[in-house]
């Protein structure tokens, strides 16, 4: 089980679902989900933990009681302080519907979702992002944010979330700013060099379109474990940072 770096656990912010870290459901994380509170709140315009807290809890009573779930929806949250709360924690799915990957496995099942304590037009401090950044060093796992798998996977749920700022942020890759080029390298099997030429070639060809769900998501499975990439290759603009990113690095 990956250690996923956090400030508080469940009791230090009062939570009302308070369990150890532990299989719920089927749990296989292969990338982070990006979220936001919606609406703009009163936790998104400063940095005090206990305005941040206060909005955790009511999310979490409007998830449990409004909406029926067995907890709030997030394993994590981020406050402007750049304090990280534990919320579901690991191994316990959380409630990002549909299915980005197209694979036939919803999200729920496999997207870590990371919640922003903020919403509408507010922006995270540098604080927001630089924590986040130390969680995903120590998965560094694709990110998308929560609009994404409606606009480009199936069955999803149309939204603004997590709002224009992070969905930015996300598409630069800011989250992998601090990560130094030299870690982020690694080697190939001769096996995967091999898949990973033929895949770049026949994206650049187009023997097979991007567009294709199926083979996208076998891309997917080949190079989501790889830092350089922020995003799936399924443009033209992704194809070609494929082959700028990996082929001069895999084995000839």
């Amino acid at each position: 089980m990956r250690v996923i770096p956090f400030d508080v656990d469940q009791a230090g912010w009062n939570s009302t679902e308070i369990y150890p870290d532990g299989v719920k459901g089927p749990w296989n994380p292969d990338k982070w989900v990006i979220h936001y509170g919606g609406g703009s709140n009163k936790a998104g315009d400063n940095q005090d933990d206990d305005i941040a807290i206060e909005v955790s809890q009511s999310w979490q009573r409007w998830h449990i009681r409004g909406r029926g779930w067995q907890d709030i929806a997030y394993n994590y949250a981020i406050s402007q302080a750049g304090t990280v709360f534990r919320l579901r924690g690991e191994n316990r799915a959380g409630a990002t519907r549909g299915d980005f990957d197209r694979d036939g496995i919803p999200e729920n099942h496999e997207g870590r979702a990371v919640v922003f304590i903020l919403g509408g037009n507010q922006v995270p401090t540098e604080e927001a992002y630089a924590a986040f950044r130390e969680m995903w060093q120590a998965d560094p796992l694709p990110v998308i944010g929560h609009q994404q798998v409606y606009q480009e996977g199936s069955r999803g749920t149309p939204t603004a979330c997590p709002g224009s700022a992070l969905m930015e942020w996300i598409g630069n890759g800011g989250y992998a700013d601090s990560v130094e080029e030299g870690n982020m390298e690694k080697q190939f099997t001769d096996e995967e060099a091999a898949a990973l030429k033929e895949m770049v070639r026949q994206m650049k060809e187009e023997v097979d379109p991007p567009s294709n769900p199926g083979y996208v998501a076998e891309a997917i499975k080949l190079i989501r474990r790889e830092r350089s990439l922020p995003l799936h290759a399924r443009s033209e603009e992704d194809c070609e940072c494929v082959v700028e990113v990996f082929v001069n690095g895999v084995k000839q």
